[in-house]
């Protein structure tokens, strides 16, 4: 499984923090999980309540789902003290657990060749596009946690699951 985020760590959510970002979306990610990993879970930021309650709707299966509320304009000290504490626990990685922020490793992300042959698998099956060589547009988002290879072909635009894609 391709897996093209980076893990959370304390600076990046000092800077997060910084930033204005008070609200974080836990998710499951199971693409983060490797053999010496009981779970994985990915963190999405978030500056408003509306677009972290939105996240937290649309994930509304995930057992494991959890809403981090840390402003401090709108909520008690004492418990966004307590959000913030289980923040930067999840950001030291503790042993048995990986936790991803929603940031890509490069900053430019590059389709790797394997998934590449893997998209034109798909395409061959599931679209009518005739592709020659670097005809296709790829690119990589995510939307609620799940990470959607966008696809570009003469004037299309198809975006697709990456769960979808590594099938083929």
């Amino acid at each position: 499984m391709h897996n093209p985020l980076v893990l959370l760590f304390k600076e990046a959510l000092d800077e997060l923090i910084a930033q204005g970002h008070y609200y974080y979306i836990r998710q499951s990610y199971p693409r983060g999980k490797a053999a010496d990993v009981r779970e994985a879970f990915l963190i999405t930021p978030y500056t408003t309540y509306e677009q972290a309650n939105k996240h937290y709707e649309a994930i509304k299966y995930d057992r494991r789902k959890y809403l981090y509320l840390i402003d401090e304009n709108k909520f008690d000290k004492l418990s966004v003290e307590w959000e913030r504490e289980k923040l930067y626990v999840a950001a030291t990685q503790p042993e048995g657990y990986q936790i991803y922020l929603n940031r890509l490793k490069d900053r430019t992300w590059k389709c790797p060749a394997d998934l590449g042959a893997r998209i034109k698998g798909y395409i061959n099956q599931k679209t009518h596009w005739k592709p020659r060589g670097a005809d296709i547009d790829v690119g990589l988002s995510l939307q609620f946690g799940e990470l959607i290879i966008n696809l570009q072909y003469q004037g299309d635009t198809l975006q697709v699951k990456l769960d979808e894609i590594e099938k083929y």
